[in-house]
């Protein structure tokens, strides 16, 4: 039954997504076309004015859409969440022969995928765009300084950040989550309560964040001067990190227990 609830997140959720990565690929496509007449040194349409014009109206709407691909996307899956879970179409959807367990899972799956393919749909567009100028010798010495940085013995601290990476997606998807299942007990002020638990949820990330800093400060005061900017960021980076896994442990386990033994659909 998993499978289903995942087949039908993805049919659902490609209605709204897909038509944004078509829209990327013209964009992308139609502003390649416009470098290719404007490094023509013998075109004589790239030096007309309604050219220039043109070019600039088409790379405004290029950035546009590439924010819009990212921000539509997060949209998009969040509001699928709500309509699907907890407005109207939640008394079909906890009906089903299936567990609140499997409900968030499907749920998960997909949103983790689409964004996932939303920022590699933005990266490969960003590479299709300024191929020719001089975005792969970029790369290449990009990657060749991570390696050497791996080589050199910091293989933790590049784990440690993909780790971060791919729990930061899992966040961005898991706080809505738990924003709107908390939220929805706030009778006939659902989103004003999904904002509300949002903004505690920020207020505690500070709270804990200047917390963290003044002991650090405190307990180092006569060592921070002399602490190499790799210990500072080996610091960060774990910090970080267990930050990350708290937070999303227990998003997640409050939206469980909310959508499993907190339903409000009224």
């Amino acid at each position: 039954m998993l499978g289903k609830l995942i087949k039908n997140e993805y049919r659902a959720t490609a209605r709204l997504i897909l038509p944004l990565y078509i829209w990327l690929v013209f964009v992308t496509l139609l502003n390649k076309l416009i470098f290719v007449i404007e490094d023509d040194p013998a075109s004589v349409i790239a030096k007309s004015k309604v050219m220039m014009a043109f070019a600039g109206i088409m790379m405004a709407t290029y950035v546009l859409s590439l924010i819009a691909v990212g921000a539509l996307t997060v949209i998009f899956l969040i509001k699928r969440f709500y309509d699907n879970m907890l407005k109207d179409e939640g008394y079909l959807s906890f009906t089903l022969p299936v567990s609140t367990t499997q409900h968030m899972v499907s749920k998960i799956v997909v949103s983790y995928s689409w964004l996932v393919a939303s920022f590699a749909a933005i990266f490969a567009s960003i590479n299709v765009l300024f191929a020719g100028q001089g975005i792969m010798e970029f790369w290449h010495d990009l990657f060749k300084e991570l390696s050497t940085v791996i080589n050199d013995g910091n293989q933790v601290i590049f784990v440690m950040i993909i780790a971060i990476i791919l729990l930061t997606i899992y966040n961005a998807i898991i706080t809505p989550y738990v924003c709107f299942s908390v939220g929805q007990r706030f009778n006939g002020h659902k989103v004003i309560g999904a904002f509300i638990t949002y903004i505690v949820i920020y207020i505690i990330n500070q709270i804990i964040g200047v917390v963290v800093m003044v002991a650090l400060v405190t307990s180092n005061a006569g060592n921070l001067d002399t602490m190499t900017d790799g210990e500072i960021m080996n610091f960060t980076l774990h910090f970080e990190l267990i930050l990350l896994i708290a937070e999303c442990t227990i998003f997640t386990v409050i939206t469980h227990y909310m959508l499993d033994k907190k339903l409000n659909l009224d």
